[in-house]
């Protein structure tokens, strides 16, 4: 070979090297469908808090339901296909340095719709560099990637997510850490066994309920961050240790959050500002129950203005008419059970349980919400006042492998999962409750597997 030639090689499918750089190309074509009763119309993405109401506790007159509370949704999609390429250059004096893309078809466009086009626009999952030297333990990352929160199966560096195998492209009613965001993650690893690491990441506040005129300063339209895009001081903070034994995966966590609002106190015409802090803990574990055969793993989390690091994301504040705020307290919960049956053949069950509290006496009197929640058992188009305080979920599936080779891995899939919605009461003590029971089906083509 000549001097200064590049030498390119294959070392493995949907893999180039150059020189000291591996290319690898990742992703799916997917095919897919869902059944929902009642109907929300939406796409594969489930809306976990959005089911309409049929009922519930002190009911007024019986009444046929919401709008869609007996219709169905038929839809097909394939907007979850997904594309991945990572780069990856190593042993150059003792340092590693990694590069990840990943991105789908699930954002919106102005022109998108399933009119005609269905012209769905690409949407950003993950983008991240990665600086490591193994020899030290030390390994930084920055960009965007999943929370430090989301739970993994081995070590606390990305690309390692611990979530589960469904169809859905909301994930599960109680994902831990079920977000992708900005952020700057260091990783220290204890003879690859031990390791902990410090996450500083982007922060964005949710709320529930109306936001008042006195408070809409905290939330603004813009053009280049989107819509509600909360004004936030500091950014949220994560620790986490971890563990890997010869019997599974152990993780504890925890995040410090600053919460902040702009108040405009209207009988000084003086604007006022709020920091208040918020935060809590959790922990997850993966384990192998049966070794290659039946997998266990669950992970909680426990805290104040923490909603926003979960699946149905409940809301972390709601805003007193005076536009003050209070943190809510939540608690999110998952477990499940996957089973390798045969080569070919995975199946699992999970189950997923999201809540927020905190609001004294009946919420629609402490809070800038409607008095009624009424209209929200009626076909009438009314508004509906009503707020999801707790979301379930129970969920089975499997997939099925129908060709694995050379072309790669051709995989077909199917879910159900039951979802339900509670909420808080209105002055009348009148808390409508909600059900929905989905099907899904999928195929999908991994031709770099």
């Amino acid at each position: 070979m000549k001097p200064g030639t590049t030498l390119v090689t294959s070392p493995g499918k949907g893999q180039m090297t150059i020189g000291s750089t591996t290319i690898t190309l990742g992703g799916f074509v997917e095919g897919a469908g869902v059944y929902r009763s009642p109907a929300v119309q939406s796409d594969l993405s489930s809306a976990f808090t959005k089911l309409p109401f049929v009922g519930g506790s002190t009911s007024p007159t019986i009444q046929n339901g919401a709008l869609n509370a007996r219709e169905q949704d038929v839809r097909a999609s394939a907007r979850g296909t997904r594309m991945s390429v990572g780069v990856s250059s190593e042993g150059i004096e003792d340092t590693i340095l990694r590069a990840f893309v990943e991105g789908d078809f699930v954002g919106t466009g102005t022109t998108s719709s399933q009119v005609s086009s269905n012209s769905y626009v690409p949407r950003l999952r993950q983008a991240w560099v990665g600086y490591e030297r193994p020899n030290v333990g030390w390994h930084v990352f920055a960009g965007q990637q999943f929370s430090l929160i989301t739970p993994l199966s081995s070590g606390l560096s990305p690309g390692k997510e611990k979530v589960a195998p469904v169809i859905d492209l909301s994930q599960t009613v109680g994902t831990a850490g079920n977000i992708r965001q900005a952020s700057l993650r260091i990783v220290k690893d204890f003879d690859n066994r031990f390791f902990f690491a410090l996450s500083v990441e982007n922060a964005q506040l949710t709320s529930i309920g109306t936001v008042p005129a006195t408070a809409a300063a905290s939330f603004t339209a813009n053009s280049v961050l989107g819509t509600s895009t909360s004004s936030d001081v500091a950014p949220d903070i994560v620790a986490k240790a971890a563990s890997d034994t010869s019997f599974g995966h152990y993780e504890l966590f925890g995040v410090a959050r600053f919460l902040h609002d702009r108040m405009n106190v209207a009988a000084t015409s003086v604007g006022q500002g709020h920091t208040k802090f918020a935060g809590g803990g959790g922990a997850a574990a993966s384990l192998p129950i049966i070794p290659k055969l039946l997998d266990l793993q669950g992970s909680v989390i426990y805290g104040n203005g923490t909603a926003r690091y979960s699946a149905a994301y409940l809301g972390d504040v709601a805003f007193r008419a005076n536009g003050d705020f209070v943190p809510l307290k939540s608690t999110v919960a998952q477990i499940g059970l996957v089973g390798h049956a045969t080569p070919r053949l995975d199946i699992y069950g999970f189950a997923g349980y999201e809540s927020i509290s905190g609001a004294t006496g009946t919420f629609a009197n402490d809070f800038s919400t409607g008095t009624s929640n009424a209209a929200c058992v009626v076909t009438n188009g009314a508004t509906c006042n009503a707020i999801v305080k707790a979301v379930g979920e129970l969920t089975v599936g499997a997939w099925y492998s129908l060709y694995q080779g050379e072309a790669g891995l051709v995989r077909t899939g199917f879910q159900y999962m039951h979802l339900s919605n509670e909420t808080f009461k209105d002055a009348a003590g009148f808390a409508p409750k909600a059900k929905q029971d989905a099907v899904l089906l999928s195929m999908r083509y991994f031709p770099f597997n």
